[in-house]
């Protein structure tokens, strides 16, 4: 059976286009975020749901789990003990992950996978108070495991633009040659520019691409974002300790 999945970051438009993909489709979407120990703590197949399995290996905000977002040690066999104990009890064929930009490696074993890329020109500063959070908490990972060490300036700009720059640096690096989604070509691009997008990687070949560009071109709409007054763009900005 094919496997499908959308990596990207929190706040990056993942949730929308993944709801649209699944409309466009007869995939078996998990809404969402399957291997999140937060979003995933509500099935009764196992006492407490799968969280407390989930958090063996895999990361998300939780204090118990942070640690794990960005832990390049946790070992493929205990990924894949997780993986047979969850998501194989289920019948799902589509997920998506904001926390795992760091299991790569996995998740390229089991499934097809694209990414879905924002970028911090139109992500920050957010909207919502709780996004610092999310990014806060990738950035606490990178710290406890060593991958980036306290700056002079450690306010919470620069913490989560860190954190995004590096979980970047890690996707590109993990899997260079999985295929990329401009999440703002989806909001701002042409009808023409968004559709090369949705003919991207594994969509072609198990989406309405017809469908999903008229959901996206009726349910779009974002405005640019200055933080502090510059506009940036940090994806392709070697990180520095």
């Amino acid at each position: 059976m094919n496997q499908y999945l959308i990596l990207s970051l929190p706040s990056s438009g993942s949730d929308w286009l993944s709801r649209i993909l699944a409309k466009n489709s007869e995939l078996q979407y998990y809404d969402k975020e399957f291997f999140n120990p937060a979003c995933n703590w509500n099935f009764e197949l196992v006492d407490g749901g799968y969280s407390h399995i989930l958090e063996k290996g895999f990361g998300c905000e939780w204090a118990s789990s942070c640690k794990n977002i960005a832990d390049r040690n946790v070992s493929l066999d205990l990924l894949e003990s997780i993986y047979q104990e969850t998501w194989l009890r289920q019948n799902y064929t589509f997920d998506k992950e904001n926390y795992s930009a760091f299991r790569v490696p996995f998740f390229k074993r089991y499934f097809d996978i694209v990414y879905l890329y924002r970028s911090v020109r139109t992500l920050f500063p957010p909207s919502r108070a709780r996004v610092l959070n999310w990014y806060d908490a990738i950035y606490a990972s990178l710290k406890m495991n060593g991958i980036v060490d306290s700056p002079i300036d450690e306010s919470i700009r620069n913490r989560v633009l860190t954190a995004h720059r590096i979980c970047w640096r890690e996707l590109e690096s993990s899997g260079p040659y999985i295929p990329v989604i401009d999440y703002d070509i989806l909001v701002e691009g042409s009808e023409i520019a968004v559709r090369e997008e949705l003919e991207k990687g594994w969509l072609l070949k198990a989406i309405n691409i017809d469908g999903a560009l008229q959901d996206v071109l009726d349910t779009r709409g974002r405005k640019e974002k200055k933080w502090h007054g510059q506009i940036e763009n940090l994806r392709a900005v070697p990180v520095t300790s």
